[in-house]
Parts: structure tokens; sequence; C-alpha cells
């Protein structure tokens, strides 16, 4: 009887592997164009300023939305990341990586700090932030970009 139940087990690994489509991808419709998801932030928001981060924001910020990171991305970004920008005049931004509001840069705020966080970052394309704005920038995105 023991000799039976690997030869089973086997049997029904078999039978389930067997289940699911045929792999005929012929009768699919093509893609969508693509259109970037917002990431699932692995830096959530957790509260009114001052906060701590999981990245480094040790003593909070004062930096907020409002009197600082509106004006960054109005001056910086929202050229190329607007949600108005049809996908030809966005310089190469992916449609749908908007950066309008403050729930937006809460949204990208991991991506952004990556891309234009530091002095040697690749954005924005035309380098005229000022190490101070961008250490800035990196203090408020790191911090949770509190809006308020």
């Amino acid at each position: 009887m023991t000799k039976l139940l690997p030869i089973s087990a086997l049997l029904v690994a078999l039978a389930l592997a067997g289940c699911g489509g045929s792999g005929d991808t012929s009768d699919e419709e093509a893609p969508a164009p693509a259109v970037i998801d917002p990431p699932r932030d692995p830096l959530p928001n957790i509260g009114p300023v001052p906060q701590k981060s999981l990245l480094n924001c040790a003593n909070g910020t004062h930096l907020t939305y409002a009197n600082f990171g509106e004006g960054f991305l109005r001056n910086y970004c929202v050229m190329c990341h607007g949600g108005a920008l049809p996908e030809g005049s966005r310089g190469g931004a992916p449609l749908g990586m908007n950066f309008d509001t403050a729930g937006d840069a809460a949204l990208w705020r991991a991506g952004m700090l990556a891309k234009a966080g530091s002095d040697n970052s690749p954005q924005p394309p035309v380098n005229n932030v000022s190490s101070a704005e961008r250490g800035q920038f990196a203090e408020w995105l790191s911090c949770g970009a509190p809006a308020s």
C-alpha cells in the first residue's frame, strides 16, 4: 500500500500540471499602448510633518508640497510629467507618470528620489537645478513628500 502513495501523488501532480490554457494566443487582442502604472510605494506617507521615513529622514522636515514641492515640480518636472500633456509632448516621459499634485508626488517619490535626488541624477534632463535645491528635494521626498 505504501508504494501506491508516491505513484498516486505523481499522477495527481501530472494531472494538475496539464490544467490551464493551451498557450494559443492567436485570438487575443494586441496589447494596448504602454501606460506606466504608479508604483507601489514601499515608503508610505505615515502622518503629518515632522515625520520619519523608511529612507533617510531622521529629523523630520519643514518642507511640504505647499512650501517647496509644488514649486520644484512646476519649475523642473511637469513640463514633461504633466498629466494634460499628450504622448508626443512629454519629452520622453511615459504616459501616466505625472507629477501634477501632492498625491502624484507621494506615489512617485521613490522613483523621483532615485532619478532627481542627487547631483549625479539624470533628471531633469536640463540640469539647471542647484545642489541646494536637489538636497531639499531629496529631503522632502525622503520624509514622505508631505503635502502640508
